[in-house]
């Protein structure tokens, strides 16, 4: 008779101790479903901020980088055009802003590393103004881009 007694002491010790978990797992599984939610939907505001914070070019324009410089030196735009420089060269080139070797004027444009032969980095100008940059490998390679 021991033997039922402590199996059934066995048996309500172990179904006892299931029974907070039903609890545990269901405030679980409803934090998740409300985590979920609150980062799947969005304010109309959110949702917006976020669509205005991407620059979609309106236009492009390319400049090859050669063993010679930057081709065109000067180019003149529409504010919202693409520029894409393209290393057409065997070395590699690092466009920045000026002035060097701080390139503080439009840092934005300082974000990308070297590029290699036949690599491109393209950069949105967003705003008028005129805006010059260089080869922070080799300075003495200059441009212009003037944002109208």
């Amino acid at each position: 008779m021991q033997e039922d007694n402590s199996e059934a002491q066995a048996t309500q010790e172990n179904g006892s101790s299931k029974l907070p978990l039903i609890p545990i797992i269901i405030s679980v599984a409803a934090l998740l479903v409300i985590g979920i939610l609150a980062v799947t939907l969005k304010s109309p505001d959110e949702k917006s901020s976020n669509q205005t914070s991407q620059t979609i070019p309106t236009s492009s324009s390319e400049i090859t980088i050669s063993n010679q410089g930057f081709t065109p030196q000067t180019l003149r735009i529409k504010a919202g055009t693409q520029v894409t420089w393209k290393n057409t060269d065997k070395k590699p080139h690092h466009i920045v802003s000026d002035p060097h070797p701080t390139h503080t004027a439009y840092p934005d444009m300082n974000d990308q590393e070297a590029l290699n032969t036949n690599e491109s980095y393209a950069f949105v100008f967003d705003s008028a103004g005129t805006y010059t940059y260089h080869d922070h490998i080799n300075p003495k390679f200059t441009g212009t881009i003037v944002v109208e």
